[in-house]
């Protein structure tokens, strides 16, 4: 957890610098930046790249939430990214 110093941190990181990792658990923050939405975009194609897949995704209940539009969305998110899992075809509930 470095305090919204993911963003820089993984946008100049290498792809094989990435490639040496299987898992990374990160807390993202500054989702309520929208003007930075481009940015967030490409660290996580980078991730993507990088053969990272999202194995599990939670919003961090201390932050609290913003609004935009219709929608309640987490200030920060704490992801589990994991390179050994299958890319799964679609997204499933494990409950049905």
């Amino acid at each position: 957890d470095i305090e919204r110093g993911e963003w820089p941190t993984l946008l100049e990181a290498d792809v094989s610098l990435l490639k040496k990792f299987r898992q990374l658990l990160i807390e993202f923050h500054g989702l309520w930046k929208e003007k930075q939405h481009a940015k967030f975009l490409q660290v996580m194609q980078k991730l993507k790249s990088a053969g990272f897949k999202v194995a599990h995704v939670h919003g961090n209940n201390f932050v609290g939430t913003y609004r935009n539009g219709r929608f309640m969305l987490p200030r920060a998110v704490e992801v589990t990214l994991d390179a050994s899992l299958p890319l799964l075809e679609k997204c499933h509930d494990p409950n049905y």
